[in-house]
């Protein structure tokens, strides 16, 4: 699976690349790295439902960058969205060039603060966007929905992982989320540590994206953030192994760390005793570029992350942000 993808962020950030199974954007803060998650899952959800909540956020980011383009190969059909902001006398505006409104894939966004939705009986004030994708969250972690149809390689680590795996401690019960610390003991999640509950989480919800009959493309906005290091091994693992069910994943880190996890994978499977085949990886990296002008523009640059060391590119990596 592959899709080949051009952007333009008015004058903040342009590139070209290729989705892979699973790609990672690492770069600078302020980069447009979110910013593009976003607009590139608010263009498919427009594609499948004009005149929904989303065209206006499309129409204000318009006309905050002046000008949007996003470009999408699929395997079936493009996509190739334009949003021009507006002048003295129209509004802004976004519109599908030769008409191009069909995407063979559904894409789910998981905000940065996702948990806090979640844990706090979503009192959070939602962008329109999300609110599809927390709903449908709640539906699955219900008791009800425990007899769900899993894709039988996931249903085959979860099995051996049971007894290791941090997402089997938590459910819902009501508008609660509650952990299981003992047997016939639970404690309300709003107590646990962050760490092992957004991993969780995390976990169940890619379980769930994956279990769905329509395709979907997941993208994921810094989901390493304040996770113990076992919990960062696993939420890799599965990255992985959700991946390899056929969901292609585009994340967001600023992690040397959890990068280094995802490239490793296998070793980390390994030492939990499960069998896992990495998937293709793709590592983009949002880099200054330089202007004529004195405003600062980031393009991006395609890094091979499986064929050498990490140690190869670091220094690279870390002088972005010096």
């Amino acid at each position: 699976m592959t899709y080949h993808v051009e952007f333009v962020l008015g004058n903040l950030s342009r590139g070209i690349f290729e989705i892979s199974d699973l790609t990672v954007f690492f770069g600078h803060i302020g980069s447009g790295k979110t910013l593009f998650l976003r607009i590139f899952h608010d263009a498919v959800s427009f594609s499948k439902s004009m005149g929904s909540p989303v065209e206006s956020e499309l129409n204000d980011l318009a006309e905050m960058f002046g000008n949007i383009e996003i470009k999408v190969k699929g395997e079936k059909a493009d996509l190739h969205l334009k949003c021009i902001a507006g002048r003295d006398t129209e509004e802004p505006s976004c519109y599908y060039e030769n008409d191009k409104r069909e995407f063979d894939r559904k894409t789910y966004m998981i905000p940065y603060y996702f948990d806090t939705l979640l844990r706090f009986s979503m009192l959070y004030p939602l962008q329109p966007s999300d609110a599809e994708f927390i709903f449908s969250v709640i539906n699955f972690l219900t008791p009800r929905t425990r007899e769900r149809k899993i894709h039988p390689y996931i249903k085959e680590i979860l099995d051996k992982l049971e007894d290791k795996l941090f997402s089997r401690r938590f459910v819902v019960k009501g508008r609660r989320f509650i952990e299981r610390i003992d047997v016939g003991r639970e404690i309300p999640a709003i107590y646990s540590a962050s760490s092992y509950l957004r991993s969780g989480l995390l976990i169940n919800i890619l379980i769930y994206l994956a279990s769905q009959p329509q395709q979907s493309l997941v993208l994921i906005d810094e989901p390493d953030i304040g996770l113990h290091p076992i919990a960062m091994k696993q939420l890799a693992l599965f990255l992985h192994v959700i991946a390899r069910s056929g969901t292609p994943i585009i994340l967001i880190t600023h992690s040397l760390l959890f990068l280094d996890m995802l490239r490793r994978v296998d070793k980390i499977a390994r030492e939990l005793d499960v069998d896992v085949e990495p998937v293709n990886m793709a590592l983009i990296i949002t880099e200054r570029s330089k202007t004529k002008t004195s405003k600062t523009r980031y393009e991006i640059k395609n890094i091979d992350p499986m064929s050498s060391a990490i140690e190869s590119y670091t220094d690279e990596i870390v002088d972005l942000y010096n």
